[in-house]
């Protein structure tokens, strides 16, 4: 059956869900779901999406306000292949398909023949399927060619059953230890190999690092359990992409003046690279002191297969985790940002630093007006629920008109048009945000009503000018944030607003088109300024 591994935010631990009906109900309401997920994000909605098992195979449906990613692409609807990572608020769902999905074929009930010409078997059978041979039996000369090409084929199966086993479990895990771990068991399993080690390439450096060493127990210890390994054979297996085979290390012209092999006194070694879709991610490395039992032929072919399988696992993992950053990290931003704003920053994460730059933004300060009475005359939970509600309105607002969401101000809230990235609507966008802000709170306030709870107002504040905007904290935590005297004007405008209304400086004011309407209000004395400012008044239309 098909299943979720689903990570909470806050690093608790994933957990297990199978899809085990046609439909599966995913939201916060219990009552309303079979799959219910909380957030500390609070993204989730109360029926947030659905999965529908169809001859297509298993569909997800999108049905919330706050969105569903899939492969951090925005969906609604989506066919769903094994591995697809979903995101929903800040809840990271691991798509597991362990059955063939339902696809339209034409099936032809044609007979198989006679039952004494079909054999049916399992490959987990084929080791075993060999019957067992009596050598005692076997007669004349060619004995002993015979028994050993019935032993190299009992080999065979089991090496081929061995590899199948390998390739089924890397297929279940996306943890780098996990898959090494195995990879090295099977070749001590299969191979005469004293010492496995693995090496991994790191993609910023370029630099080659023994992942995972091990040694085989009972093996001659002095020295070959460290971990030195020939850089000129791994090198050239990387470089070439080829595999390397040298029955004789000791006499091998290439590889005698290496210092390592004669150092440990290594006589047989084996090479394979990890090659992964776009780049050689390493290689597996292997080595033998043994002069009795080298390497052979038949154990590089299985060298190959096996080290094909890790590449395919290795890529898939670091696939996977580089999907798990970038959803979290999606999480992260989007509480804050703007879809396209936070694809941008994901796309060159190296924006993201400690810093701030001077640019000309609209800075928008909205608060609900008599919020404290309001506190307390209505319930804790009501007054959380409300906030909720409200905010989350405000802040889909804001995203709508390409704002960032700077922060939450107690029962206030402020926001940027212009950055990260700039644009020349900047301030339009922020006024029409916030007449659908103002025009929003009359229709939330009928809800409010019926949900009896008291009806709210708000002020809103716009001004534009020069900040110094960037990411400001410490190297533990950062904020996305605005400061400089453009901030603190808009503040002190939003403060002077009567409820339900928008004040504006002239310098955003001068910025609008002909179809905003507006209307001066005189100077005002705000703190912080020696000089009266001219304010104005946006009128709804």
């Amino acid at each position: 059956m098909a299943r979720f591994v689903i990570q909470l935010p806050d690093h608790f631990k994933p957990f297990e869900y199978t899809i085990a009906g046609d439909v599966v109900l995913i939201g916060r309401d219990p009552q309303q779901n079979d799959l219910v997920l909380h957030d500390t994000l609070k993204k989730i909605s109360r029926k947030h999406a659905a999965v529908r098992r169809t001859q297509e195979g298993y569909v997800l449906e999108d049905t919330s306000t706050n969105g569903t990613c899939v492969n951090t692409r925005p969906i609604k609807r989506h066919l769903l292949s094994d591995g697809d990572l979903i995101t929903m608020g800040g809840v990271i769902l691991h798509f597991h398909l362990s059955e063939t999905a339902s696809r339209p074929v034409t099936i032809e009930e044609t007979p198989l023949g006679d039952e004494s010409v079909v054999m049916v078997r399992s490959a987990l059978d084929v080791a075993e399927a060999l019957p067992p041979i009596d050598f005692n039996q076997i007669e004349g000369g060619s004995s002993e060619s015979v028994k050993k090409n019935i032993r190299q084929l009992e080999k065979k199966a089991e090496i081929l059953s061995l590899l199948y086993e390998l390739g089924k479990s890397l297929g279940q895990t996306f943890e780098l230890e996990t898959i090494f771990q195995r990879v090295i068991d099977l070749l001590f399993r299969v191979t005469p190999a004293d010492r496995i080690l693995i090496l991994l390439k790191d993609r910023g450096t370029g630099e080659l690092s023994p992942i995972a060493v091990k040694t085989r127990v009972g093996a001659a210890r002095s020295g070959i359990e460290q971990g030195v390994v020939s850089k000129t054979i791994v090198t050239r297996v990387m470089d070439e992409r080829v595999s390397l085979l040298s029955l004789d290390a000791q006499t091998d012209q290439q590889l005698g003046e290496v210092a390592s092999i004669v150092l440990l006194g290594i006589h047989s070694v084996m090479c394979a690279p990890l090659a992964g879709r776009e780049r050689v991610l390493g290689a597996i490395y292997l080595d033998r002191r043994d002069v009795k039992e080298a390497f052979t032929e038949n154990d590089l072919d299985l060298l190959n297969a096996v080290a094909g399988q890790t590449a395919t696992a290795v890529d898939n993992a670091l696939a996977h985790e580089q999907l798990s950053r970038e959803a979290l990290a999606r999480a992260a931003y989007g509480r804050f940002m703007p879809q396209h704003v936070v694809e941008q920053i994901l796309s060159a994460p190296e924006s993201v630093r400690l810093g701030g730059v001077n640019q000309v933004v609209t800075v928008l300060f909205a608060d609900i007006r008599g919020f404290t009475p309001i506190a307390e005359k209505s319930r804790p939970e009501d007054v959380v629920r409300l906030l909720n509600q409200y905010f989350s309105l405000m802040t889909e607002i804001i995203f709508g008109h390409q704002g960032t969401l700077d922060k939450y101000i107690g029962d206030g809230l402020m926001a940027i048009f212009g950055a990260p990235y700039s644009s020349p609507d900047d301030p339009v966008n922020a006024v029409r945000a916030a007449m659908e802000m103002q025009r929003t709170v009359i229709q939330f306030n009928r809800g409010l009503v019926e949900q009896q709870l008291p009806e709210i107002k708000i002020g809103i504040g716009i001004n534009t000018g020069e900040v110094t905007v960037g990411y400001i904290g410490s190297e533990r935590r950062t904020d996305f944030t605005a400061i400089g005297d453009t901030v603190n004007l808009a503040s002190r405008l939003e403060s002077t607003a009567e409820p339900g209304q928008i004040r504006l400086s002239g310098s955003t004011r001068n910025l609008l088109p002909p179809d905003i309407p507006t209307r001066p209000l005189g100077e005002i004395k705000v703190k912080g300024k020696s000089e009266p400012v001219a304010v104005y008044e946006c009128q709804l239309s």
